[in-house]
């Protein structure tokens, strides 16, 4: 099949995106169809181009609405119709992900692939629960087995004589529906019912539990501990190695103040990663879903009227990042549409190193952005809004000074009409576009309908518009969730639209939006114990 596409069976890990391989990263990136399983984290997604076709073929451990057989025909359809296609899979596709089978079926199809491996969870949930597989006096070999296997089939694939007498670490895979029945066969094989036992469940990810005790023991704890798949069972002296690793019973790397709590992060895709990162070192359960993106506007009339006028300006007040990277972008274009002069030279566009306007950031991020890009002497506020940029800028302005304010199509106007109150030209123009971004409104309401989500974070009005029209009259969904705020404008949008607003930011920064949202969610679980 000449004109068909590649397949690339793919491990996406055992579930922590940071565990995701370099490989996988840059083929989900370039792929045009990714076919991937009901463990794959939404974050791995997320780094799929928009044009990406995604097919959901996940299956759980008491149903599977799609068959293997479908699976491999859809891979063979997908191939036919696509260059590049990714078959991602939860941990590493030949270690019990039936891999082998798909990758037969697309030999035999004559479909070309390639193998991409990833970090079996059977390695690493153990390691995460501080249970080393393998570990000098206590095991020096390790065995994975599937704990799928159907109780009802007339004979086992295991031999549990063998396995009871195998030295080393056991490690059960997909086994939570036979615990009782791998634990019995083990001790009838021969195995001492006292042996260590554990089972990591979640392993990885930032709500992972993790319950301890022997063979004869561990079925009993996992039901009243209520732990349920996905998880792993191991079985052996290593397990004792857990004391060894976090003395004192110190509580796990993955705990924290917002251990077990799920934040859903509203921030544009190229913005979130700080917001992403901070709630995680802090052990909540980051989800991105975001409900707006950015598009330039580099080649408006009013673009290109305000860079023609640039020099005129007394001031250059930028309102957000994106402000500087669309700014930046709109005069790179006009570097390339430049017309030679009559000696031949081309027309060099303005920078922001050699500017005669002064400069102004609305707060820190952007007066970084501004000093990257070469600008001077910034001013900006003490406190980060526009607000009180505005008040501030009129203590250093002058009647008949102009300003441009670098902002969005949906900027307020504020500002503009506060400076021109005084006597102050000032040019609102917008340098981008605000977006409503609804592309995963059903993963949202899905998450809020299960009761996932314990706290929403807003970064700016537009999202909180976005999020107010999506949800409609279905307030009730939010019955539990806690609404967070990034300053006071965000905060007037939410009560604007009927929202409560659970906390806001002492100041508009990312730093601070992430100490309020630990402060509420880490106070509501004081209460909640108390």
């Amino acid at each position: 099949m000449a004109d068909c596409g590649k397949v690339f069976l793919v491990g996406a890990g055992p579930g922590d995106p940071g565990l995701l391989t370099l490989a996988a990263k840059r083929l989900i990136e370039t792929a045009d169809a990714i076919v991937y399983d009901r463990l794959i984290a939404p974050e791995i997604l997320d780094y799929a181009k928009p044009e990406c076709e995604k097919i959901f073929v996940g299956k759980t451990p008491d149903h599977s609405s799609h068959t293997q057989a479908a699976i491999n025909e859809a891979l063979v359809e997908c191939a036919r119709t696509h260059r590049c296609v990714v078959r991602l899979k939860g941990g590493d596709p030949y270690v019990f992900g039936r891999g082998g089978e798909e990758a037969a079926y697309l030999a035999q199809a004559g479909i070309e692939f390639e193998v991409v491996p990833g970090v079996t969870s059977a390695i690493a949930a153990l390691a995460a629960a501080d249970i080393p597989i393998t570990y000098r006096g206590y095991a020096s070999q390790f065995t994975v087995v599937t704990g799928h296997e159907d109780p009802e089939k007339a004979k086992t694939d295991i031999d549990w004589d063998v396995l009871a007498h195998t030295p080393g670490t056991l490690v059960f895979v997909m086994g939570m529906k036979n615990l009782g029945l791998i634990a019995s066969h083990l001790m009838s094989a021969g195995l001492e019912g006292s042996t260590p036992a554990a089972v990591v469940e979640r392993g990885t990810l930032p709500d992972q539990r993790e319950v301890v005790g022997t063979l004869g023991t561990i079925e009993e704890l996992v039901q009243t501990e209520g732990v349920k798949n996905p998880a792993v069972i191991v079985v052996g002296s290593v397990v004792s190695c857990r004391g060894l690793l976090r003395p004192g019973g110190s509580p796990s790397k993955h705990g924290g103040p917002l251990a077990g709590k799920t934040v859903c992060v509203t921030r544009a895709r190229e913005q979130a990663s700080s917001l992403r990162e901070g709630l995680e070192v802090l052990g909540a359960h980051v989800v991105e879903i975001p409900l707006i993106r950015f598009e330039g506007l580099e080649a408006s009339p009013e673009v290109i009227a305000a860079l023609d006028a640039l020099a005129s300006y007394d001031w250059v007040v930028f309102d957000s990042v994106n402000g500087v990277k669309y700014f930046l972008s709109a005069l790179a274009e006009l570097d390339a549409s430049s017309e030679e002069d009559s000696e031949g030279e081309a027309i060099a566009a303005p920078r922001l190193g050699n500017l005669s306007a002064s400069i102004a950031a609305v707060g820190p991020a952007t007066k970084k952005a501004l000093a990257e890009a070469g600008a001077g002497e910034v001013f900006m506020p003490e406190r980060y809004t526009t607000d009180d940029l505005l008040e501030e800028l009129l203590k250093r302005l002058h009647e008949g000074d102009r300003v441009l304010i670098v902002s969005s199509d949906k900027a307020r106007t504020a500002m503009r009409d506060g400076l021109v109150a005084h006597g102050i030209v000032a040019d609102l123009v917008p340098f981008y576009r605000n977006i409503a971004a609804l592309e995963d409104r059903e993963r949202l309401i899905a998450a809020l309908q299960e009761n996932t989500i314990d706290a929403i974070t807003f970064t700016c009005s537009s999202a909180v518009i976005n999020f107010a029209d999506l949800i409609g009259d279905a307030r009730h969904l939010l019955d539990g969730v806690e609404l967070y705020s990034i300053g006071p404008v965000t905060t007037a949008s939410l009560v604007e639209r009927g929202l409560v607003c659970a906390g806001e930011a002492e100041n508009a920064r990312i730093p601070d939006l992430i100490a309020c949202v630990r402060q509420g969610l880490a106070a509501h679980r004081e209460e909640a114990s108390a």
